[in-house]
């Protein structure tokens, strides 16, 4: 199987088209990502649900409970890592960014409604000894700024990795060695 681009720019082009894919489709094979951020002794990765992509802005998009350790990881170091793997197509796709939560309560509540009902009763449990009624008190959205991206096809005759970094209103994409 050749690479599944023929350039770079193509690259950069198919990873966000991925990325896209994955926000809108459950069963999609990079719906479910792994989260890197820093906590103060170590580093900190768990999978998340991708929930929204722009390719526009540059933003990916997951939720979270905010008693979750990330909440408190990103608020003290907002750089962070968001990376899913393909395995069909033996793609990986790696985004680099600065994360930030969305704070806009007319953006957290159309999110919020969109939720199923199941869904949103995992962040509506109560902690011990806390009212189980603060229903959308600890609903966050975490939005990642990519800065950079890593795209890397593992092929069967051989490994063909992109990387992309987001200069001057555009992206510079250009084929590295793995």
């Amino acid at each position: 199987m050749p690479a599944l681009w023929a350039t770079p720019a193509a690259a950069v082009e198919l990873a966000w088209q991925h990325w896209a894919a994955a926000a809108t489709q459950p069963g999609h094979p990079c719906r479910l990502a792994a989260l890197a951020t820093s906590a103060a002794d170590r580093p900190a990765v768990r999978t998340v649900v991708l929930r929204q992509c722009d390719p526009v802005e540059r933003e990916l998009t997951c939720y979270s409970d905010a008693r979750s350790d990330k909440i408190a990881q990103l608020t003290g170091n907002p750089l962070a890592e968001l990376m899913a793997y393909d395995a069909p197509l033996q793609l990986q796709l790696r985004a680099f960014g600065s994360a930030s939560l969305i704070t806009d309560e007319q953006t957290r509540s159309r999110a919020w409604a969109a939720l199923s009902e199941r869904q949103r009763a995992d962040y509506s449990r109560a902690t011990q000894g806390a009212a189980s009624d603060q229903v959308a008190e600890h609903f966050r959205m975490i939005s990642l700024r990519v800065e950079r991206l890593d795209i890397l096809h593992l092929g069967p005759f051989r490994q063909v990795r992109v990387r992309a970094i987001w200069q001057n209103q555009g992206w510079q994409a250009e084929e590295i060695l793995p």
